[in-house]
Order: structure tokens, then C-alpha cells, then sequence
């Protein structure tokens, strides 16, 4: 189902693509969290279009969707402090974006399409955090290391239940190790 869904990406949304650059726009501050020319669906984008045509609120998603072997990543940016608001945004970004809002954009093209065809596919959230905003008392390299396996924001109950794998990183840990591997 993976491949199918990826090719319904490709072929039905594939003009929402946009670098990273754009896709981390912090539009309140007008500034980029993370710099890459690397081109990823803009996941927002395509449920707000979804929502526009079927005239319904919009559900929350995160920013990107990618699709790599077998698996759907989902990677939301956030600039700002992460505050108590925040980590429930966080929470309801992954669960609505992660399930629902992905069934409605396969099942628009696909009809043959079941809501427990999408449960059953493995699925990665990252959250890619501004350290600056967000910082960690500890700064020794063993101790950035350590962050960046670290699940933060109350996201570790999401993983191994909605989520395969949770990842919550700084966008320094994001542009050196994350975005290669994706």
C-alpha cells in the first residue's frame, strides 16, 4: 500500500513540493529554521487544498510528508519556544495529519482506500526544534548525543503506538544528520 500511496503523492500533489527553506518559514518571524534546497511534499498545503474543496475546517498537519522505502515520515518545524499549547499542537498535528488528513488524500483519489490501510503503514514523526528557543541545560558533546536520540515535548508515548519512531531534534542535529538519511 506504501507504493501506492507514495505514487498518489507524486502524480495527484506533486506541484505542493517546496525546499526546505520554505517549508521551515517561521511566517512570524519571517526566518527560516533549517536551509536546504532538498524539495519534500508541503503536507500543510495539501490538507488545507483538501479541506478548501470538500469545505471543511482544516485538519492540523505537520509541514512535510516524505515517503522512503517502506515507511511515511512526517516532519513538523518549530521555531518558537515549545511551551505547554505547543506540545498539545504538536500531539494533534501528528494524530490528524498522521491518519486522518492522510486517508482523506488517498481516499479522495483512491476510493478502494480503508482507514485501517493507513493505520497499518509504519510511520516516523520528527519534530525539528529551535535550540535557542528550546535549549538544553547540559551542552557536553555526549550530552548532545544523547539529545539527539532524547524524545522531548511529552512525544514518547506516540512511539510505538501511532508512531514507529519519534524524533525530536535540534535543527542543528536536523540539517547534519536527519536530512541525509531521509
Amino acid at each position: 500500500m506504501i507504493e501506492r500511496i507514495h505514487e498518489i503523492f507524486e502524480t495527484t500533489y506533486g506541484s505542493y513540493k517546496n525546499d526546505v527553506t520554505t517549508l521551515s518559514l517561521d511566517d512570524d518571524n519571517a526566518v527560516s529554521l533549517c536551509y536546504s534546497e532538498r524539495r519534500f511534499f508541503d503536507y500543510d498545503a495539501i490538507v488545507q487544498q483538501i479541506a478548501q474543496i470538500e469545505s471543511e475546517d482544516s485538519l492540523s498537519s505537520s509541514d512535510i510528508i516524505h515517503f522512503k522505502e517502506n515507511k511515511v515520515i512526517f516532519i513538523e518545524f518549530k521555531n518558537g519556544k515549545i511551551d505547554s499549547k505547543t506540545k498539545k499542537e504538536l500531539k494533534i498535528k501528528g494524530i490528524e495529519g498522521g491518519f486522518i488528513a492522510l486517508y482523506k488524500a488517498v481516499k479522495r483519489v483512491d476510493s478502494s482506500a480503508s482507514f485501517n490501510d493507513i493505520v497499518v503503514i509504519p510511520k516516523e514523526y520528527c519534530i525539528v526544534y529551535n535550540s535557542q528557543r528550546n535549549p538544553n541545560s547540559r551542552i557536553t558533546a555526549i550530552t548532545q548525543h544523547m539529545e539527539s536520540v532524547r524524545i522531548r515535548f511529552s512525544m514518547e508515548k506516540y512511539q510505538g503506538t501511532f508512531f514507529e519512531r519519534v524524533l525530536t531534534v535540534s535543527e542543528d542535529i536536523f540539517d547534519d544528520k536527519v536530512l541525509s538519511q531521509i
